[in-house]
């Protein structure tokens, strides 16, 4: 069962390049993150090094949020509330591909190769459970 995600809003999916991932640290503390990310139409995916910050927090709260830009008035913030899913940490053929066609000149940009990427990188894919904009 997905939630209901206006098509703006999915448009803006598929053409943003970032989305801001947060967790929390042990402590409570909200951290957000400027992530690079793909929507397939029911989750998030996202690449993250295996001992990253981000990833530990999600080992032990897999409950994020994530959230895009607003427009330059402050409007059209697209909030989710999202369960992380750690368990299947390499991505499909096919999601791979998406990401590194998404992101292949930032990744050229950061001397990220397809190698690094496929070797030193986990998928997290993170199933929105609710939404909620700011208009």
């Amino acid at each position: 069962m997905g939630i209901e995600i206006p098509s703006q809003v999915t448009e803006r999916l598929a053409k943003e390049q970032v989305i801001w991932l947060t967790t929390t640290k042990a402590d409570g503390t909200p951290l957000p993150n400027p992530v690079w990310f793909i929507w397939d139409g029911r989750q998030f995916l996202v690449f993250t090094e295996p001992g990253s910050v981000k990833m530990k927090n999600m080992v032990r709260s897999p409950h994020v949020a994530l959230n895009l830009n607003s427009n330059a008035d402050g409007g059209d913030v697209a909030i989710f509330q999202a369960e992380a899913d750690l368990t299947r940490t390499t991505p499909s053929e096919a999601e791979f591909s998406a990401y590194v066609s998404k992101y292949e000149e930032g990744m050229r940009e950061m001397g990220l190769t397809r190698e690094i990427l496929a070797t030193g990188y986990h998928v997290v894919r993170l199933t929105p459970i609710k939404y909620r904009t700011v208009v």
